[in-house]
């Protein structure tokens, strides 16, 4: 196991130390997981093929779901949210 420390920036940038980028590469993406107070990294080429498509679909629940209880303006029905969701 390997530690090393890195500094966020005004940005909200991460930068990995070079001791530990080794195997990565430029515009390779990465799975962030933040639990309480810990934050993992996960490159994700080693995230397993459902896994992605998981996170796909949360991220897109998430979205729809925001959507839905926005302001009324803005919002959809929840039949309208359904009917998109049975398409993902």
């Amino acid at each position: 196991m390997e530690f090393a420390i890195a500094t966020i920036s005004t940005k909200g940038q991460l930068v990995i130390p070079a001791s530990m980028r080794k195997k990565l590469t430029a515009g390779e993406q990465m799975l962030i997981v933040k639990d309480d107070g810990r934050y993992m990294l996960k490159k994700m080429s080693d995230v397993a093929q459902d896994m992605q498509g998981d996170l796909f679909f949360a991220k897109r629940a998430d979205k729809a779901y925001d959507k839905l209880f926005s302001s009324k303006k803005e919002g959809i029905t929840m039949n309208e949210f359904l009917a998109d969701a049975a398409q993902w």
